[in-house]
């Protein structure tokens, strides 16, 4: 029975030693080709040339999508307002604070 083991094992040796040049290699990376578009990168947290002015706001607040603006917008127009603490806020609190600034103002306004 052992010498069956050890016939069983070098068949098996034999068969994946031949293997050997497909083991650990890695695909190629594929080729760029000029034709590719390029890649598009990602505006920085801080411009603020997408800032939303108080109309278009006041839009969104009346027909309650504020929640579809980005972070960095809210966090910007919020920046403009002069609103504190709005680094560590989470988007649902951008949110709120924006809708309470609209409230404040049109109480008064009202």
């Amino acid at each position: 029975m052992e010498e069956e083991y050890r016939n069983w094992q070098r068949g098996r040796a034999e068969k994946y030693d031949d293997d050997d040049e497909h083991a650990g290699t890695k695909r190629a990376a594929p080729k760029s080709s000029s034709s590719s578009a390029p890649k598009k990168v990602k505006s920085e947290a801080g411009d603020t040339d997408d800032v939303l002015d108080d109309g278009e706001m006041k839009k969104l607040v009346k027909k309650n999508t504020v929640n579809k603006l980005t972070i960095p917008k809210l966090k910007s127009w919020l920046h403009e307002k002069g609103e504190k603490g709005i680094s560590t806020m989470k988007k649902a609190d951008l949110v709120s604070l924006v809708e309470q600034h609209f409230e404040s103002v049109m109480d008064v306004d009202g």
